[in-house]
C-alpha cells in the first residue's frame, strides 16, 4: 500500500500516528493540508508542519494532537459548518 500524501510504500516500521492510508503524521497533515483546505487544511500552516517534523516520540505525539485538535475547534466554527448546523433540514424538500 502507498501513502495517499507522498506515494511512497507504507512499510510496518511507519511512524504512522493517524490512519493506515498515510505513512506519517506530517503527510497526513500535508494531505488535509493541500487536498481539504475547505474542510480545515486551510488552518494548517507549513510552519505547523515543519515544526512537528522536528519533534520525536511523545512530544511529537502531543503536538500532532494539538494541531489536529485547533483545526477542528477552528473548522467547526467556519461559516461552512456554521450553516451546517443551523440549517433545517424541512428546507430540503
Amino acid at each position: 500500500m502507498e501513502c495517499a500524501a507522498c506515494k511512497n510504500k507504507i512499510t510496518e516500521g511507519s511512524i504512522s500516528a493517524v490512519d493506515r492510508d498515510f505513512c506519517s503524521d506530517i503527510c497526513h497533515l500535508r494531505f488535509w493540508k493541500d487536498e481539504m483546505p475547505n474542510l480545515g487544511g486551510n488552518f494548517i500552516s507549513d510552519e505547523m508542519i515543519e515544526e512537528l517534523d522536528k519533534l520525536a516520540g511523545q512530544e511529537r505525539k502531543d503536538q500532532y494532537n494539538e494541531i489536529n485538535n485547533f483545526v477542528l475547534d477552528h473548522m467547526m466554527d467556519s461559516k461552512f459548518f456554521f450553516k451546517l448546523r443551523t440549517s433545517d433540514p424541512k428546507d430540503d424538500d
